[in-house]
């Protein structure tokens, strides 16, 4: 780590410039994946070279730390998607990312991002998906705020803005209208829930909590800190004959987090191995 540190900062004078340096280096040496076959920083540094912003983020900040900068590590979310439809930032769960904070003389703390881009595809495709998915989220929006919570002060204050008197008749109208405007969204909205490629399946991820529920009532218990990976080598290295958990873990990471739905004999191989550890789970083991 320490000569990897000297490589990249020879020549560097600064703090400002070696944390520009090392965020360059991690961003050109590096490649951004979802998945990673190593177990630890060292591993994406010097053998796989590719995994996620957790790992690019963790590198930066022992490397600047080795080079003396004050660095802090840092997530949330990536809100930059600003839909001009319904005039709001949408923010989602696959947004969520990790970067770093240098402490810079004369600066303060300085934000850096050292994980490379990962879109794959043609600009101009990623611009059409994306303008798509704006405009149907947008209508989500306006379904929830205008329907499903159009109460009482709502309507009065819609009627106010349009100037119309509150009368009877003039209720009786509006509603109709909303009515009409409500099917054909409803109808829309059923339609693009329908389509197969916004279908979800968490097969897997359930599968692994129950093997996960099962174990902490034998007394393999899981640390907050844990991942699902961790927790699966921790109790294959205590008890080998639970290390099928080992594959539901990898199971739950590529349904999770690649977005790939399991197929009908993944989902019964991975129902298999949880029976197999509810047969098997039953002396505890480790405690804290």
């Amino acid at each position: 780590m320490a000569e990897l540190a000297g490589k990249i900062f020879r020549g560097q004078a600064g703090d400002l410039a070696k944390a520009r340096a090392v965020e360059k280096y991690l961003r050109l040496t590096y490649t951004y994946s979802l998945f990673s076959k190593g177990q630890g920083l060292e591993d994406f540094l010097f053998v796989t070279r590719q995994g996620n912003c957790e790992y690019f983020a963790s590198a930066a900040a022992v490397l600047l730390r080795h080079a003396g900068v004050p660095t802090r590590l840092v997530s949330g979310f990536l809100a930059g998607e600003f839909n001009e439809y319904g005039n709001f930032y949408d923010v989602r769960q696959n947004q969520a990312h990790a970067w770093v904070e240098a402490h810079i003389g004369g600066l303060g703390w300085v934000r850096l991002d050292p994980t490379p881009a990962g879109e794959a595809g043609p600009a101009w495709g990623r611009r059409l998906a994306g303008r798509a998915a704006r405009w149907l989220e947008a209508g989500n929006v306006r379904w929830y705020r205008h329907v499903i919570g159009y109460d009482t002060y709502a309507q009065r204050n819609t009627f106010h803005r349009l100037g119309v008197a509150v009368s009877r008749w003039n209720i009786a109208r509006a509603l109709a209208w909303l009515a009409a405007a409500a099917a054909i969204v409803f109808l829309v909205r059923s339609a693009v829930l329908a389509w197969p490629r916004r279908r979800t399946r968490r097969a897997a991820q359930d599968i692994f909590s129950m093997a996960q529920e099962t174990l902490e009532r034998a007394g393999l218990r899981r640390e907050p800190s844990w991942t699902p990976r961790e927790y699966a080598a921790k109790v294959a290295a205590k008890r080998p004959d639970l290390s099928g958990l080992t594959r539901l873990a990898e199971e739950h990471y590529l349904e999770l987090y690649a977005g790939l739905p399991r197929s009908k004999e993944e989902i019964a191989e991975a129902r298999n191995i949880l029976e197999d550890i509810r047969k098997r789970a039953g002396k505890r083991f480790w405690r804290r």
